[in-house]
């Protein structure tokens, strides 16, 4: 009687492992970019955000303000200050990195500026 092997013949899992590196090669360059867009999409989120509660601060009549995350001056219209997405790099056309996000209203010529705005792409 002749005995039944069980199991794999090396070419077979060979197969199977150069198939499993066409995927990953494949799939991982997407996961990259869909984490980059997904990064990108809370940027403007948080830029929006930012805009919003600016707006309802000049509603008020202020004469002008700054807001970072240390000055804790926004924390009436903004209930967690944001933090630049994980992942992204932003940086302004001189190349300096932001490091966190900044609001700046002046008042004559109404001006508001939010850096790094949703203009700044990321790596």
């Amino acid at each position: 009687m002749k005995k039944k092997r069980k199991g794999f013949t090396l070419i077979e899992l060979i197969i199977v492992i150069a198939i499993l590196g066409i995927l990953a090669a494949i799939a991982i360059p997407k996961y990259n970019k869909s984490r980059l867009q997904a990064a990108e999409t809370a940027h403007k989120a948080n830029v929006e955000m930012l805009k919003s509660a600016a707006r309802m601060k000049i509603l008020e009549k202020d004469d002008g303000f700054t807001w970072t995350k240390d000055s804790h001056d926004g924390e009436t219209y903004i209930e967690k200050w944001p933090d630049i997405p994980n992942g992204l790099v932003l940086k302004d056309k001189d190349g300096k990195e932001y490091k966190e996000y900044k609001v700046v209203y002046v008042k004559e010529g109404n001006k508001l500026t939010i850096t790094p705005d949703e203009k700044v792409k990321g790596n």
